[in-house]
């Protein structure tokens, strides 16, 4: 089929190309449509609400298909300029509410990621074992994403005792933000750093190495080994609902950064003296560190844990 598409005052000819596949179910579809008894030439809203009821034994996903087999059908007669009614606003996703972790259950998750020793015994599989440690309680206690903690790198973080931060570049939204860093988990980052490289000779320019010394980690991998520890605790139930990293951080848990300019070219004097004594002080924005000391205080029978 080709499609009329016009630009600014120029109509065009568009051929389009289907696979075997999406013509054989698209095909099966519109024979649906004819034997539903649709045999006006037009789409119209009570014909796309029709088709669009979700059957018995139905997923979201296949009656999002049949929907967008609908609207191709109406953009398509619309080329042709015939008026019809062009479905919008279906989607085959459904939202789910978050699994938000209790206390006792962060708990738990940690003592079972302490007592976590790799099924392959290898240097390489104990050093991601401890890493696993200590990228975990960055994550929970600077409140960040997978993605940003696995990117970090060793130049991006200051773990000077009092004014611990990290700068996460270019994250959502494409912003780059400072997160300020308990002295706790600043202690366990250091201590990780110094095994890596005492223990293991490992002097990667990533504060956590992947396998590959001279790769991150990736999420994939993350998420998975999260899956697993879970599994290990008492509240992990087969067939229910499974929480994510992120529903590590709970509600309760204050903020601990702060958004800065990527760019400062049109920051003005004051401002970027002001910004910068933020950065120099985290007291200013959180009075004296209470923030980071407070969570740090409440997760200290797990955040301060060795790794060694």
């Amino acid at each position: 089929p080709c499609l009329q598409k016009k630009i600014d005052k120029t109509t065009y000819l568009v051929e389009v190309h289907f696979s075997d596949t999406s013509t054989q179910s698209v095909e099966d579809k519109l024979k649906r449509v004819i034997r539903k008894g649709y045999h006006t030439p037009v789409v119209t809203k009570e014909i796309s609400s029709e088709w669009g009821m979700q059957r018995s034994g139905e997923g979201r996903a296949y009656l999002g298909n049949r929907m967008s087999a609908l609207r191709q059908l109406s953009l398509y007669m619309a080329s042709l300029g015939i008026d019809c009614y062009i479905p919008a606003k279906f989607s085959a996703k459904s939202k789910t509410l978050a699994y938000v972790l209790n206390e006792d259950e962060v708990r738990s998750f940690f003592r079972e990621l302490d007592s976590y020793q790799p099924a392959i015994r290898g240097t390489r599989f104990e050093r991601l074992a401890m890493e696993y440690r200590a990228i975990y309680r960055l994550i929970f206690c600077c409140g960040l994403r997978v993605s940003e903690a696995r990117l970090l790198k060793r130049s991006d973080v200051d773990l000077s005792a009092g004014k611990a931060k990290a700068m996460i570049k270019q994250s959502k939204g494409r912003k780059d933000r400072v997160v300020f860093i308990a002295d706790d988990v600043a202690g366990l980052c250091s201590e990780c750093i110094n095994i890596l490289q005492e223990r293991y000779g490992i002097y990667s320019e990533y504060l956590f190495p992947a396998g590959d010394p001279e790769k991150p980690f990736r999420a994939a991998s993350l998420n998975a080994k999260f899956k697993e520890i879970w599994s290990r605790t008492p509240y992990a139930r087969p067939g229910c609902r499974q929480p994510t990293i992120r529903a590590v951080l709970m509600e309760r848990r204050p903020s601990t950064s702060v958004s800065i300019p990527a760019s400062t070219g049109n920051t003005s004097a004051p401002a970027a003296r002001a910004m910068q004594q933020t950065l120099d002080r985290p007291e200013s924005i959180f009075p004296a560190t209470t923030a980071v000391t407070e969570l740090s205080v409440w997760v200290t029978p797990w955040a301060t844990t060795p790794l060694s």
